[in-house]
């Protein structure tokens, strides 16, 4: 009769999911005694793991808690980022087909879009997304050709926004 040896599992975590260890500090602890344990606790998770199988990739942990505030900032700054009329200005004045070069720098991953102002702040961004949504004639002609409508689908995605 064999005796089934059990390993609690957890379920593989989804990217706005996570494992957490609260550290809660007890009436007799002094000072810095929680955010020692928690660096502590971190660290060998992450330089030792948890639990069985470490050497199969099971029970390795990553800190992210910089990742996830770096996320909520650039969320809020999101939120707050609203329409430039001058950028906008100067975008209409622009001949189409220039305008269009402009909306096709934002057609790969945002890893890729441009690191020079003013094309790197949300404000253009969201200008230049809210230009194309105002004008159905513009948004029409951006959709019909394929990296225009790749550029625009990752500007909305990015604002939280939906493309007609």
């Amino acid at each position: 009769n064999p005796i089934p040896v059990y390993f609690p599992a957890v379920k593989p975590q989804n990217e706005n999911e996570f494992f957490t260890f609260p550290i809660i500090p007890l009436a007799r602890s002094r000072g810095n005694d929680a955010e020692y344990a928690s660096r502590w606790l971190g660290t060998g998770l992450e330089l030792h793991g948890l639990g069985a199988k470490t050497n199969a990739g099971y029970g390795w942990f990553k800190n992210v808690t910089a990742d996830v505030e770096e996320a909520a900032a650039k969320a809020d700054q999101l939120r707050t980022v609203q329409n430039d009329p001058s950028i906008a200005e100067q975008l209409r004045a622009k001949p189409k087909e220039q305008l269009r070069g402009i909306l096709n720098k934002f057609e790969f991953d945002e890893r890729f879009w441009p690191q020079q102002e003013p094309e790197s702040t949300y404000s253009f961004q969201l200008t230049l997304l809210q230009l194309h949504l105002d004008d159905p004639a513009l948004l029409a002609e951006a959709l019909a050709l394929k990296k225009s409508k790749k550029a625009l689908t990752n500007l909305a995605r990015k604002f939280n926004l939906s493309l007609p």
